[in-house]
């Protein structure tokens, strides 16, 4: 994961339904901009993973966050 200390506040959330309408906020990451980031099942193992970019528009990369949790 990429830290880079430019907005130390920065919190990164995904908000998990349980099929009835009702959401329960979960806290990933802290302390870096993110932003447009896309949930699938990048490696093909049938979990879900994360694809993000940072929110700096100077920092030229994606970021990959791989569930490797069975």
């Amino acid at each position: 994961m990429r830290l880079h200390g430019e907005n130390t506040d920065a919190k990164m959330w995904i908000f998990l339904g349980d099929g009835d309408g009702n959401f329960t906020k979960v806290e990933l990451a802290t302390g870096f901009g993110n932003h447009e980031s896309k949930i699938a099942n990048l490696d093909g193992d049938g979990d879900l993973d994360i694809l993000g970019k940072p929110y700096n528009w100077e920092t030229p990369c994606l970021d990959i966050w791989l569930n490797k949790k069975k």
